[in-house]
């Protein structure tokens, strides 16, 4: 939360069980960590068949999400990552794999062969979610599990080299009848004094704005906003939309209407009520626990936690208008824009764009 620059990427295994099964979940997940085999290659190619089918499955259901992971790549190191691990290219690699025979590969099992040995290690933190008083009786049965793998030193977070945030407008054609508008801002870290007028900000553009004009008035099936403040990214999305160019315009307007302060108390209100609902949406034990354990691999402690608490209260409209001129109005040009739609929906697009059109290319 402190450097945006650096990020650590893990790889985690999750397993649920009744306490008496403890020793069936610790031998599972055992087996999955040093007893990898890639050596059946008819196998690999139905599973990356599988993995491609749920991939362009998920494009019309997750475009928005997709669209904004495209845009923030180019904006922050750990974007960039994502991108290429769970964006759209993920699914061109996966694709491109798929394409290939079984007996070509050889080289693809040997390598994810490697991959395993590499990530199953000394993991970097253990979490067990469970009744006090079971924490004893599974205490046996997870030491005899870490005790089975290889012994190596976790790796360090991985510091950026050589990156530069570049703005890009990009168009990723597809077989949809619909668009998914996405344009991303970078703004700061978790820590920064800002973080929590901008999670507060997002909230207000996506109730008092971006619902009316994109979804309203537009015809797209939402209009939505987000800040991450643990990437320092803020999105602006829309899901399912019949414009582009339009829908990018409502974005320059929603910022104006921001850093003009034309919103209303209420809205303010409804917008604290959003964030702190999102803060302690109910959660299943086991959820409490994976959210609480992921917090403090992150370095999101406790205090750090109510520190942007009490931030986020004490934001004034002030705030709000102040960070909506700095990042929104003066940061649109170091902002990015990604559209997943048609081609030929992306090509009208760029007639009304213009100077500001987009490069287009196939997923």
């Amino acid at each position: 939360p402190l450097h945006p620059g650096q990020f650590i990427a893990p790889v985690e295994l999750r397993g649920k069980a009744l306490v008496r099964n403890q020793q069936s979940l610790f031998a599972i997940l055992a087996d999955l960590c040093t007893a990898a085999d890639f050596s059946d290659c008819e196998r690999l190619a139905t599973v990356i068949g599988q993995v491609r089918t749920s991939m362009e499955n998920s494009i019309p259901g997750s475009g928005h999400s997709y669209a904004a992971r495209a845009a923030a790549s180019s904006l922050t190191p750990a974007a960039g990552r994502r991108e290429l691990w769970a964006g759209l290219e993920q699914f061109r690699l996966v694709r491109a794999l798929a394409e290939k025979p079984a007996a070509e590969l050889d080289q693809l099992a040997g390598q994810l062969q490697h991959l395993a040995q590499l990530l199953f290690a000394t993991p970097r933190g253990l979490a067990i979610t469970a009744e006090g008083k079971n924490h004893a009786v599974l205490k046996p049965g997870l030491t005899s599990f870490v005790e089975l793998l290889p012994t190596t030193m976790p790796a360090p977070a991985t510091v950026a080299t050589n990156f530069a945030a570049t703005p890009r407008r990009r168009g990723f054609a597809t077989s949809v009848p619909v668009a998914y508008v996405a344009r991303v801002f970078p703004d700061v870290p978790y820590t920064d004094p800002d973080a929590a007028p901008l999670t507060l900000l997002a909230r207000l553009l996506r109730a008092g704005y971006l619902h009316r004009e994109i979804r309203e008035k537009g015809g797209a099936y939402g209009g939505l906003a987000g800040y991450n403040p643990e990437g320092g990214i803020l999105s602006l999305l829309s899901y399912r939309d019949p414009h582009i160019a339009r829908t990018l315009r409502v974005y320059d307007e929603a910022a104006a209407w921001a850093a003009g302060g034309q919103f209303s108390n209420e809205e303010m209100t409804q917008g604290l009520l959003a964030v702190f609902g999102d803060l302690d949406r109910p959660l299943s034990p086991g959820g409490r626990g994976t959210r609480e354990f992921a917090n403090r691999q992150q370095g999101l402690t406790p205090e750090l936690r109510q520190t942007f608490r009490e931030a986020v209260l004490a934001t004034t409209r002030n705030d709000l208008i102040r960070v909506a001129d700095r990042y929104l109005l003066a940061g649109r040009d170091t902002s990015c824009v990604a559209v997943i739609a048609g081609e030929e929906m992306l090509r009208k697009a760029n007639e009304e764009l213009g100077e500001e059109g987009l490069e287009i290319e196939r997923i």
